[in-house]
């Protein structure tokens, strides 16, 4: 069974989710946002049923009548619900372990790191090489202004 402070915690995030402020939903809802506030905040003791029908209707949510007793899940059904859940689970904690043990298992490949050439016909003809970086010319000097 939903209670008042249930009911302000939906409407506080359905108003969330469609990105309403407080101020407007009041005035759509034809209530005061201090009314809004109290309910969203569960300050709320009592709020007349067509101030919450307002407010339902402007979050376009729907009341709905549904039987307590035939809805409710069995004891068997939330076990159910759980051995999925946890079998799920594992699924994905055997898949992730499988993932890891095949990147650990997977063949290194030794590639040797290179610091620049090795061989000694490289580096003598670089040494040849005139080197492309200018020296610095002496800039000439500029005559004072008069």
């Amino acid at each position: 069974m939903m209670d008042l402070l249930a009911l302000g915690s939906a409407i506080a995030q359905r108003r969330k989710e469609t990105k309403i402020t407080q101020a407007d939903l009041a005035k759509r809802a034809g209530i005061s946002r201090a009314t809004l506030a109290a309910l969203e905040g569960g300050r709320m003791g009592e709020l007349g049923f067509n101030k919450v029908m307002n407010i339902l209707t402007a979050l376009k949510f729907d009341l709905q009548l549904i039987n307590a007793e035939t809805y409710r899940p069995t004891l068997d059904d939330l076990q159910q619900a759980n051995e999925a859940r946890l079998s799920e689970q594992h699924k994905r904690t055997a898949w992730s372990r499988i993932v890891e043990q095949l990147r650990t298992d997977a063949p290194k490949t030794d590639t040797p790191k290179t610091d620049g050439p090795k061989n000694s016909t490289a580096t003598s003809s670089a040494a040849k090489r005139p080197s492309p970086m200018r020296t610095k010319a002496a800039k000439p000097k500029r005559r004072p202004y008069k």
